[in-house]
């Protein structure tokens, strides 16, 4: 168990972090990659998202974040912010998902963009129209 064992040197380190063993773009057959970020315990997008909600004046239900792996959890997590969740989200960001997140079916922009229009922030079809 890698991540064991990085959890007890990480964590003596008061770092924070998260390890992911998907297998992401050209790896060798049999192979697992273990993809591991390190933040300092006070970093991290939710407390980055708080800062930019503070500075712009914008509240929790004035913002909609967006993710699509672990890491984005503290956004979806922090007050009752709009959240989208895209198409190829991680299961740890999915565990996260309340009742004001969506859930797009495409992936990556495109999922975005569905989870904007659900959540009724942008209407293409009447952007469409005006062009």
């Amino acid at each position: 168990m890698r991540e064991r064992g990085l959890a007890v040197k990480v964590g003596a380190a008061s770092v924070a972090y998260s390890a992911d063993s998907t297998v992401q773009g050209d790896v060798r057959p049999g192979q697992t990659y273990l993809y591991v970020d390190l933040l300092p315990r006070a970093a991290g997008k939710g407390n980055a998202q708080a800062y930019v909600q503070g500075l712009l004046g914008f509240t929790p239900q004035t913002t909609v974040v967006a993710g699509d792996s672990g890491n984005d959890v503290p956004m979806f997590t922090a007050g009752a912010v709009r959240g989208i969740l895209v198409g190829n989200a991680k299961e740890e960001l999915v565990a996260a998902k309340r009742c004001h997140h969506t859930r797009a079916r495409r992936g990556y922009a495109a999922g975005v963009l569905e989870g904007l229009e659900r959540l009724c922030v942008v209407d293409t079809e009447e952007e469409e129209k005006l062009a």
